[in-house]
Formats: C-alpha cells, structure tokens, sequence
C-alpha cells in the first residue's frame, strides 16, 4: 500500500471517551477510557492547557489530584513515530466540587467519638480481666 493511502486511512480512524460527561466528582481524581487504535504504539491524555496527564500504551488513564474547577481532556493515538493518528473531536468534561469542610469536619468527629469509645472499651475490659498466669483458686474442702 502506498504511503499516501496509509496516511488517508489513518486520518480516518476515530478516537472517542466511552464517557464524556460525568456527575459532579467531590474526591478529585477520574478514570477516564476511549476506545483501542490498532496502528497506535501509545496513547497521549492532554487536559485543556495541552499539559499532558497520561501517556501510556493502555487506552485507560486515572488522573488525581484534581483542586475545584472544571477540567476538559483530549486523547491521542499517536504512532511509533509519535505522530498523532488520531485524536478524539469531544472531550471528556470533568467537574471537580470537593466535600465543604465542615461536612469532612463532622465526619472526622463521629470518627473520633468512634475511636474514643473503642479505647475506653479496650482499656475497661483490660483492667477488669484476671492477670495472666492466675488461675481462679480452688477450694480443698
């Protein structure tokens, strides 16, 4: 096949996220996946600035780290001459909404109140246990 009609082919292939829209996220981080290239020798994941946050020869990325805001990505397949072959058109839209402190706040006292009530209970039952090594006494009669 000539060269040129493996450049047309290649122009053709689609590159698409199985999701591209996702419900608010509140912890910060995404997977995101799009379908297989076969031509591809590795995948690019670009979020709207064009810094890349994946690459890799899986079409599958998890992204965290991820502060409050709204963040498009767009993938690659790109060739083993790092060509791009082809590109997805719509990008996967994800909004990052974190937890509002004072709903972690509470969380982490209901924890607390847990972790405390625990201890008191370890520590009650170890003074009220017989010392190890005591066996009860026996009456000789």
């Amino acid at each position: 096949m000539p060269a040129q009609d493996r450049g047309s082919d290649a122009a053709q292939q689609t590159l698409a996220f199985e999701k591209t829209e996702f419900p608010v996220n509140h912890e910060g981080y995404v997977s995101l996946n799009w379908n297989e290239v076969p031509e591809a020798s590795e995948y690019v994941l670009l979020d709207d600035s064009q810094r890349i946050q994946y690459r890799g020869a899986f079409p599958v990325a998890f992204v965290s780290g991820l502060s409050d805001g709204t963040y498009p990505f767009h993938a690659q397949a790109r060739n083993a001459d790092g060509d791009v072959i082809a590109a997805t058109q719509v990008p996967a839209v994800v909004v990052v909404q974190h937890w509002p402190m004072a709903y972690a706040a509470g969380l982490f006292f209901v924890g607390l109140a847990v972790f405390l009530v625990l201890l008191f209970l370890i520590t009650w039952g170890s003074w009220r246990a017989e010392p190890a090594g005591q066996k009860p006494s026996e009456d000789p009669s």
